[in-house]
């Protein structure tokens, strides 16, 4: 990975979970096949995902339960079918973010983790990585235990936790509410995609 030089500079690196380290449709169509199979209807897995990348995930299990007539029980199954479910092969993270990972720890920087959504949830998605993540990163924090991002103080949390300033670290995010985390905390940031194109 061909990186400007000012990349290495920084002494703290703060990542993004979903769709910056791995691709986060690994892990939906692996739910969404194991909710098709649990009510057995065909077409739901396709529904699910065409939903979700049309208008996201609010409310999507509430459209499921209307569209396909599931008892009003079917959102907790669904959810707790998000929360748990094992993606056969496990996930693979991006090879140039895990390239990247482990240039940055043979440089003895700081790497940590935040990221937004259910904190089992995502527990089950780092436990899932083709790399392991718990021993790369320093620190692990569920911004939803803190205040979900946009909000800062998931950021600031680790600056204190790293006992930094704002200018040693950067954020690598894929999405404007990273940015937005990253910029009330006056911390810089870059695009995950952005690294992909270097």
């Amino acid at each position: 990975m061909n990186l400007p030089e000012k990349f290495y500079d920084y002494r703290l690196y703060i990542f993004d979970l979903d769709n910056t380290l791995y691709a986060e449709t690994q892990y939906l169509h692996a739910a969404y096949r194991r909710i098709e199979e649990h009510f057995a209807q065909p077409g739901i897995a396709d529904f699910l995902l065409r939903e979700f990348e049309t208008h996201g995930r609010i409310n999507l299990f509430d459209k499921l339960i209307n569209t396909y007539q599931l008892p009003p029980e079917s959102l907790e199954r669904c959810l707790r079918i998000l929360r748990t479910v094992q993606v056969p092969g496990g996930l693979a993270v991006f090879h140039h973010i895990s390239n990247l990972l482990y240039a940055l720890k043979a440089q003895h920087k700081r790497l940590a983790l935040l990221t937004n959504g259910h904190p089992a949830q995502q527990q089950n998605k780092i436990r899932q990585m083709n790399i392991p993540l718990a021993e790369i990163f320093d620190v692990i924090v569920f911004a939803d235990e803190i205040q979900p991002k946009p909000s800062p103080a998931g950021v600031h949390y680790l600056l204190n936790h790293f006992h930094l300033p704002a200018a040693d670290a950067l954020m690598i995010g894929d999405s404007d509410t990273d940015r937005t985390a990253a910029e009330k905390a006056g911390v810089n940031f870059i695009q995950a995609q952005h690294l992909r194109e270097m």
